[in-house]
Parts: structure tokens; C-alpha cells; sequence
């Protein structure tokens, strides 16, 4: 049974075992590169840090251990510790209930989960969700794991004990808004390559500057190698310079700088900024950042745009950038696909099955069901053909763990649920 509830002063114990069967190096020699990335490239290099969490946490913990012999409950709480301990406590739950052949194989998947973030997050959805199952008082078992479940068993989760007769889950986790906005950590590259570039226009600079990248096509297909995106970076500084010198407050530049990508430069009064906190780059500011720059450059293109704010050093001023692609919308188009064969490939379809999708959002945005268009997708699903035995679609916030107290933590997510309406169970 995985572990939904964790005891803080277990986890040098816990902390432990998970060493000898991972070992430090697996997660170490990632750090090493992010840390690396940081150097050449700040913005981007803190963007990884951050989706990197659970390495960072391990590591911490490894050092504080080594250091002092012993890693007490405050110290989880100090130093912020909660995820590793959590994602340690729930990886040997798991181990232990596998047979010598499937705990290899588990083991291995593991240190791959710890070296790609995409393998992570599908390997923290499939323990979400056994956790959810877990926690309500069914027996979950693994296919992966549980010599129980036929070798023929092509989905992740089996209920059991349910009033219908046990319940297919099938996991599948999306890495990005898949075509909806661009990918994160490809803009984060493409705006970290810019931000190197311009650090005498930022020095001193006094005005707005809004600078739209358009892309035509996919947006990581056109800017895919460090190359391009230097080059982008070099041929606009030029542009950038001569507007923000020049004396015409609405004084704009646009150029198509490589093939395919569109660039317009403008340049805005400063007394826009005024509510911006440009210390912040937290939601609400980027949020501030997209009405800012929708009102100084008249674009009516905001949604599916991911948008950036570097302020200047001295002058008061501020570039805000939007990068967008405009490839058509295809975010309920390929979820839906991926469900749609998900439930035809992976669940058997001789019991009821339900299919949990892990979109990168956070809760906040995951209330957005409207926005994001889940229920369009459920529908597209529950009435496609050969999908008759899926009963639900639910769709997954990225989690964190959930405080319980001081000396204890559980895992939690926030979903959204769409059920068939003549679903019983």
C-alpha cells in the first residue's frame, strides 16, 4: 500500500534507505547542470531550480545529514524539506511492494523520474492518484508493481473493492500547455538569450520598451538551438537601442529578424509601470504585465502569449516582452486525442475505466475549467467510439504536499472531475 501520510521523525531512516537504493549521484549530476545554466543564463537557470524542486530538496537533505549526522523534524520544517521527505516516504512504499524482478525495474524508473522532469511528473501523477484511491479505504494495486494484477495489463491502477466491480485507471501527464501557450522553458531560453544580450539598454534605461515575438508555426521549431536564439538576441539589440533613444514616445521598429520570426519593438511611457512591482515576477505580476502591454500596443492577441518583465537597473524604465506563436490553438485537440487513445489502448474496456490527465497549472488556474476547456474535452471522450467504458475524466493540478501538522505531512492534489451522468459509483 503506498504511503499517504508521512512521520518527520522517521525520515532519517527513510532518508537512508532511499540512498542506498537511488544514490546521490543520480540527482547530483542534474543540480550540477542547472547550476551551470544559472551561470550563463540567470533567468533560465532559476526557472529550472524551480522545476527542479524535489532534487534541490534531496540534495539539501543529503548535505545537512552529512554535515550533522541527523536531520531533525525542525529542520524539515526550516529548510523546507517537506517534498523530498514526502517523495522518499511514498518511492519505499512502493518498493516494498514489489517482487525482486519488478523492484529493479521500479528502482530504475525511479532514478530516470529524478533526471527528467516529464518522467516525474508522470511517476508523481500514478502516486497522486493511488494516494487519492488509498486514502478513501480501497486496495490499489500497481501493474507495474503487483505480481497480482495479469501480465497482460497495459493501464497503471487497478481499484479494487468498488461497488462496480473495480476501476482501470490510466495516467498520462502533460508536460506543457501542449500548443495552447508556448512551451515554458523554451520562451525562458529565447528571453534569457535576450536579457544577456542587452545589458546596456537595461543599464540606464528611462522608458517602456514592448517587444512582441511573433513565431510563425511552432514556436519551438523556429527557435530550437541556442544558435538561433543568440542570433535573435543580437540582431535585435540595434533596434532596441534606437527606439528607447528615441525622442518620439510611440516611436516603433518592426522586422522580421529571422526567417519566420517577427519582431516589433515599441516604446511606451513609463508612467505604465507605475503599479507594477518589477522586484515580482510572481502570477499577479505577470498578470499586471499582460494588461500593460495589451494597452500601450493595442493587441488583442493576449491569450495563448506568454509574457516577460525585466526592469532597468537605474532608470526607472522596463522591457516587457510577449512571445507568442501563431500556430492555431490545439490544446483541447491534443489532450483529447492522447484520452481518446489512452482509453482504447490502455484500459481493457472489460470493466469501467477512468482516464486522470496532469496539466501543468496550478491550482488557481486549474479553476479555470471555462479557460482551459475541460469539460469540451471529457464530452469529446465519453462520446467517442470504443470509449463507452470510461466513466470519468479527471483532470490534475501539480501538487504539493499538504501541512498536517508539525510532525506530519500528506500528499494532496486539486482536481477537477468530470463524471458520465449516468456514472455510479
Amino acid at each position: 500500500m503506498i504511503a499517504t501520510q508521512v512521520v518527520m521523525r522517521n525520515s532519517d531512516e527513510t532518508f537512508l534507505r532511499f540512498l542506498a537504493l537511488i544514490g546521490r549521484e543520480t540527482w547530483k549530476r542534474e543540480i550540477d547542470s542547472i547550476d551551470k545554466s544559472q551561470q550563463q543564463y540567470p533567468f533560465v537557470g532559476a526557472y529550472r531550480r524551480d522545476q527542479y524542486q524535489l532534487i534541490h530538496e534531496l540534495e539539501r537533505y543529503a548535505e545537512i545529514h552529512a554535515s550533522n549526522g541527523a536531520v531533525l523534524e525542525r529542520d524539515i520544517v526550516a529548510r523546507k524539506l517537506d517534498y523530498a521527505v514526502d517523495f522518499m516516504t511514498r518511492t519505499l512504499s512502493l518498493v516494498d511492494m514489489c517482487d525482486s524482478d519488478s523492484q529493479k525495474n521500479f528502482v530504475a524508473r525511479v532514478k530516470g523520474a529524478l533526471r527528467d522532469l516529464r518522467a516525474l511528473r508522470g511517476l508523481e501523477l500514478e502516486m497522486n492518484t493511488a494516494s487519492h484511491y488509498t486514502n478513501l479505504g480501497y486496495r490499489v494495486r500497481w501493474c507495474e508493481l503487483d505480481d497480482y494484477t495479469p501480465e497482460t495489463s497495459t493501464y497503471d491502477l487497478l481499484v479494487e473493492d468498488t461497488q462496480i466491480g473495480g476501476l482501470e485507471i490510466e495516467c498520462k501527464s502533460f508536460m506543457e500547455d501542449t500548443g495552447q501557450e508556448i512551451g515554458r522553458e523554451s520562451a525562458r531560453e529565447v528571453w534569457g538569450a535576450l536579457v544577456k544580450a542587452m545589458p546596456q539598454v537595461l543599464e540606464n534605461l528611462s522608458v517602456g520598451l514592448g517587444v512582441s515575438i511573433s513565431v510563425r508555426g511552432h514556436f519551438e521549431s523556429v527557435l530550437k538551438s541556442a544558435t538561433q536564439r543568440a542570433m535573435l538576441a543580437k540582431r535585435m539589440l540595434p533596434d532596441l537601442s534606437r527606439v528607447a533613444g528615441a525622442e518620439d514616445i510611440a516611436s516603433t521598429i518592426s522586422t522580421e529578424y529571422l526567417d519566420g520570426v517577427t519582431v516589433r519593438i515599441q516604446q511606451f511611457d513609463p508612467l505604465h509601470l507605475a503599479d507594477l512591482d518589477l522586484r515580482n515576477r510572481t502570477f499577479g505580476a505577470r498578470q499586471r504585465s499582460r494588461r500593460i502591454f495589451g494597452q500601450v500596443t493595442n493587441t488583442t492577441w493576449l491569450d495563448g502569449t506568454t509574457f516577460f518583465c525585466e526592469p532597468s537597473r537605474r532608470g526607472g524604465g522596463a522591457v516587457i516582452a510577449a512571445l507568442r506563436s501563431e500556430e492555431k490553438d490545439q490544446f483541447v485537440e491534443k489532450v483529447t486525442r492522447t484520452a481518446k487513445e489512452a482509453a482504447k489502448r490502455q484500459l481493457t474496456g472489460q470493466r469501467p475505466g477512468l482516464l486522470v490527465l496532469g496539466l501543468p497549472v496550478s491550482s488557481d488556474e486549474l479553476a479555470q475549467s471555462s479557460r482551459l476547456r475541460l469539460d469540451a474535452i471529457a464530452k469529446r471522450v465519453f462520446a467517442s467510439e470504443g470509449c463507452q467504458h470510461v466513466t470519468g475524466v479527471w483532470f490534475v493540478a501539480q501538487s504539493r504536499p499538504l501541512s498536517q501538522g508539525f510532525r506530519s505531512r500528506q500528499m494532496g492534489s486539486t482536481i477537477y472531475r468530470c463524471m458520465r451522468e449516468d456514472f455510479v459509483g
